[in-house]
């Protein structure tokens, strides 16, 4: 009889070694995935931080137009991004793909003009003194594009307005 509850002993004994195991290996994948999410959040931050939102901005306008109205502003730009963008239909690959749509007609530069004039940018610099120096230069004086006031704004700043 000793050796039947040693046995039973034993046993459950491993399955709770093996079931500690799995809980371990699991919290470790969890703080992993936080690790994780927490290293991404950050790099969105810092990216935010180097990012400048431009408003009001003339429909058809060229990455180059932006480019060299804000090249002086102390940091190398990386990317500029249109956004709100109406444009006319597209033929794409992905019937009902939206986002392909749109990029295809940016790509091309088929706007649609008779439903919005305008739409935003974001410029993303390599620094973020770039977005510093572009909100100081036109603090004073208006940014001005085909004939538009520009609206400026650092994106970390609208996020904080949103979420602060």
């Amino acid at each position: 009889m000793s050796t039947g509850l040693t046995n039973l002993f034993s046993s459950s004994n491993q399955s709770n070694f093996s079931f500690t195991g799995e809980r371990q290996k699991r919290s470790s994948e969890i703080l992993e995935n936080l690790a994780s999410q927490k290293e991404q959040a950050e790099e969105k931050l810092q990216a935010d931080n180097r990012t400048l939102f431009v408003g009001n901005v003339p429909v058809g306008t060229k990455k180059k137009a932006l480019k060299r109205l804000f090249h002086d502003c102390g940091s190398a730009i990386e990317a500029v991004r249109f956004r709100s963008v109406a444009v006319s239909g597209q033929k794409v690959e992905e019937a009902g793909n939206e986002t392909m749509v749109r990029r295809v007609g940016v790509n091309k530069g088929e706007f649609n003009t008779d439903k919005k004039l305008s739409c935003n940018a974001y410029i993303k610099f390599r620094e973020e003194v770039g977005v510093a120096g572009a909100l100081d230069k036109y603090n004073t004086e208006n940014a001005e594009l085909g004939g538009r006031v520009l609206q400026l704004d650092s994106v970390s700043s609208t996020l904080c307005s949103f979420f602060g």
